[in-house]
């Protein structure tokens, strides 16, 4: 067979592949719509049957697709917990996991949203998926407005999701020592202050956060700087032909062009991009606010504020200001360094990960490195927010003449519910994105535009193109 035609047949199965999950998703609308938690004793039997021979029909119709794993691995997934892992090019897929997560209310009434989310976008695009498009192009398209989705909480959900969003608590626990297993319910018990009575409540709201991937705790926030590597900004995209495409750490589009941050080794620096105009970056900000979310609410973002960019007087309850320019003395052995870099690579922490970090069975060596690293702002634990109205992505790329304006700018985007920031103090220039509600976007530039008008030298690019890189973790080599 040519090329030519087996660019055809490949072409061909992807379109029957995307028609083939569009009529899974309706068809998971209709039996959903029609089974509910009234009777989810009776009817999980009923669910289970259902998905399985949704799974096995597609595993049938496709086995030349499905090579990722062995068949022993598809057919216990099948039947244990009735989807298909599919890998495309950004990330995985699970069929039809993916989406039922927001339609299946067979299940106790506790794990079950208030209110039905609302998928209207996510049908419509189901219903005009473009002919030309690849899985690749689906499964990019189908993920950006499942982000779009809303779950209202209750208040016992939002009183859990600030607490396991709280970066404080995610880096220390009660006792003083530092974090590298995620918070037990008990542990979420004694921070909250609840007695012993709220423990089932407690379980309840960490069920529902984690079973609709509200909010993951597990993924970790990683500062390679502490290790001997360097972070550069360069605005200038086309210069960076030599550069790998692993040493890219960031990229936000613009008008004007993507801004890149590269992630390298220190001493490569000098041939790397020596002969590149870059702008070192001294620092990285971050911060997740959840404080203004408000429960049971349409809106639950209506009291969210943007702040005044030009007071001098922002107060932050907690934020990270992880240094970029002082590495650790601390000289790692060949054996910690395979940990470090393996624990990189990982890009997330659970007792599980702790094991297959320590290859030898020397467990307690891990902790102590792990706690060090910790300790030493090397990494900790991320809070992953999904389904609250946080969605919203605005890039920035921020210079400023005068230092005080451009301090108060940054004290002003981390009261914002979710912000990154790269940052070189000494020269005034940041880039970093914030995620808000979408609602709160035309606040935001009319924020921008009075400390603007208020600081001529400011000068603040933003830009809400979906098509960006970004990375909490440096996967080190």
């Amino acid at each position: 067979m040519s090329i030519h035609n087996t660019l055809i047949t490949s072409e061909l199965m992807e379109q029957d592949v995307i028609k083939t999950i569009r009529e899974g998703y309706f068809s998971c609308k209709d039996f959903f719509r029609n089974y509910t938690n009234e009777g989810y004793e009776i009817y999980t039997k009923k669910k289970k049957e259902f998905l399985r021979n949704l799974c096995t029909d597609y595993y049938n119709k496709y086995p030349s697709l499905l090579n990722d794993f062995s068949e022993e691995i598809y057919t216990t997934t099948i039947h244990r917990h009735q989807y298909i892992p599919i890998k495309f090019k950004d990330g995985g897929f699970e069929y039809p996991r993916s989406f039922i997560t927001f339609m299946d209310r067979i299940k106790d009434t506790n794990q079950t949203p208030v209110k039905r989310p609302d998928l209207d976008e996510l049908d419509i695009y189901m219903k005009t998926i473009p002919e030309s498009y690849s899985l690749d192009d689906y499964f990019q398209g189908f993920f950006r407005r499942l982000k779009k989705v809303k779950i209202i909480l209750r208040s016992r959900e939002a009183e859990v999701l600030q607490l396991l969003s709280n970066i404080d608590f995610l880096k220390t626990k009660i006792d003083g020592s530092y974090r590298i297993t995620i918070p037990t319910d008990k542990e979420i018990l004694e921070a909250l202050k609840f007695d012993r009575k709220n423990a089932k409540k407690v379980e309840r709201a960490v069920n529902f956060l984690f079973g609709h991937k509200i909010c993951y705790i597990s993924g970790i926030i990683m500062n390679p700087a502490k290790l001997g590597y360097y972070f550069a900004l360069i605005d200038n995209e086309k210069k960076l032909l030599d550069i790998d495409s692993a040493n890219i750490f960031w990229k936000v589009p613009f008008q004007m062009g993507n801004s890149i941050i590269v992630c390298l080794r220190f001493e490569q620096v000098p041939e790397r991009i020596g002969n590149i105009d870059y702008i070192p970056l001294t620092h990285w900000y971050w911060n997740v606010n959840m404080n203004s979310y408000g429960a049971k609410k349409e809106d639950p973002w209506e009291k969210m504020r943007i702040p005044n960019f030009s007071a001098d007087d922002v107060e932050l309850e907690k934020y990270r200001k992880w240094n970029l320019t002082e590495p650790l003395t601390k000289e790692f052995t060949s054996y910690e360094w395979k940990i470090i870099k393996k624990l990189s690579q990982m890009n997330q922490l659970s007792v599980d990960n702790i094991k297959e970090l320590s290859p030898s069975g020397d467990s307690k060596s891990v902790i102590e490195l792990l706690r060090f690293l910790v300790k030493s702002d090397v990494f900790q634990y991320y809070p992953n927010i999904n389904f609250i109205g946080t969605d919203f992505l605005v890039g920035l790329r921020i210079t400023s003449k005068e230092k005080i304006p451009f301090k108060n700018l940054i004290k002003g985007v981390l009261k914002l519910p979710i912000a990154q920031l790269f940052v070189n103090k000494e020269l005034n220039e940041l880039i970093g994105y914030v995620q808000l509600p979408k609602q709160k976007f035309g606040q935001l530039i009319e924020g921008f535009n009075d400390v603007k008008e208020k600081y001529p030298s400011l000068k603040i690019n933003y830009s809400t193109d979906p098509n960006y890189l970004m990375n909490r973790s440096f996967k080190l080599k």
